[in-house]
């Protein structure tokens, strides 16, 4: 799964997914391109994310066809929630109970399991409600 301690599945938060989607910031866009298909991936909670600002918005039908569209670009690199995730999704909130870390909304802490769970690195512009997490590895495309 590793090359020199590398991960080689990237797993796209939704900040990025949504900067992916607008084609903004470039910087995105570049790192995206620079991997192969194979390599990125999204999960189960980020679409439902992303589909809830959707239905959130004012131009509902506008963003849901660019949203069909960037789904249609990830099928078979989509990760589930399923029961290794489950697991990891546990021992993140125990975690979190156990050693006072400040608390992080259940997507995130869904997400970071889905990475966990699948050795993937995390792509967030987020760092901070994820860089106090073991063994997560994170990268920032944003910048």
């Amino acid at each position: 799964m590793t090359n020199q301690g590398r991960n080689l599945k990237y797993l796209l938060d939704t900040n990025i997914c949504i900067y992916i989607i607008n084609e903004n910031p470039t910087s995105v866009l570049k790192n995206l391109n620079s991997y192969e298909n194979d390599e990125i991936y999204i999960s189960t909670p980020t679409i439902s994310e992303l589909y809830y600002g959707v239905l959130n918005s004012k131009r509902k039908e506008e963003n849901l066809m660019k949203l069909d569209k960037f789904l249609n670009a990830f099928k078979g690199n989509i990760l589930e929630f399923d029961l290794k995730v489950a697991k990891k999704y546990a021992n993140i909130r125990l975690f979190i109970n156990q050693n006072n870390k400040r608390n992080i909304g259940d997507k995130d802490m869904d997400i970071a399991a889905v990475c966990l769970a699948n050795y993937a690195t995390l792509v967030t512009n987020n760092e901070k409600d994820f860089n106090f997490l073991p063994n997560l590895e994170i990268e920032n495309w944003a910048r």
